[in-house]
């Protein structure tokens, strides 16, 4: 298994990260979307059990989300744009 994390720059200059443990050998790619109010870290075990296993795991943090939101707005890492009250 590799592990990769980087950034692609999209429209308006925007960063998002990424994240994938890479199978090998690989039997398929798996691709994935976080719920509200999480990131793509919350998921490590789980892309490491299926790299493991013969599948390549990416996911992304959505914008405001995670690695995501600092770099968006320079600071350190977050965790998500949401807040823990109402």
């Amino acid at each position: 298994m590799r592990y990769e994390e980087s950034t692609l720059q999209l429209y308006e200059g925007f960063n998002a990260f990424y994240r994938c443990f890479v199978a090998e050998p690989q039997r398929g790619v798996v691709v994935s979307v976080h719920g509200f109010c999480e990131h793509s870290g919350r998921y490590a075990d789980f892309g490491r059990f299926l790299a493991e296993n013969g599948f390549t795991f990416c996911m992304n943090d959505l914008r405001g989300h995670g690695r995501s939101a600092a770099a968006m707005t320079g600071g350190s890492s977050g965790t998500s744009s949401c807040s823990s009250g109402t």
